[in-house]
C-alpha cells in the first residue's frame, strides 16, 4: 500500500472508533436516564416530542436538583408527612 492510502484507511478505522464510541456513550446516559426517572421518561419524550430534546431536558432537571440542599426528614416528621400524603390521596 501506499501512503495516501495508508492515511485514509487510518482515518476511516479513527471515524469508525470515534462513532463506536459516541453510540456507546448515548446509550450509557439513555440507560442511565431511563433507570433514574422510570416512567417519567416516556412521558419526557412524548412530551418534548424527540429523545434527544427530553433527554436534555431530564439532564437539565438532573443538574437542577443536584445544586438543592435536600437532607432526609426525621423519621416522626417523615411518618407525619406519609400519612398526610396518604389521606390527600384518599
Amino acid at each position: 500500500m501506499d501512503n495516501p492510502r495508508l492515511v485514509v484507511l487510518a482515518l476511516l478505522v479513527l471515524a469508525i472508533i470515534a462513532v463506536g464510541i459516541w453510540v456507546f456513550v448515548k446509550s450509557k446516559r439513555r440507560a442511565r436516564l431511563r433507570a433514574q426517572f422510570g416512567p417519567e421518561y416516556p412521558r419526557a419524550v412524548e412530551k418534548y416530542g424527540s429523545v434527544t430534546r427530553a433527554e436534555s431536558a431530564l439532564e437539565a432537571r438532573r443538574a437542577r436538583v443536584r445544586r438543592l440542599d435536600i437532607r432526609p426528614l426525621q423519621p416522626r416528621d417523615a411518618e407525619r408527612f406519609a400519612v398526610a400524603w396518604r389521606a390527600a390521596q384518599a
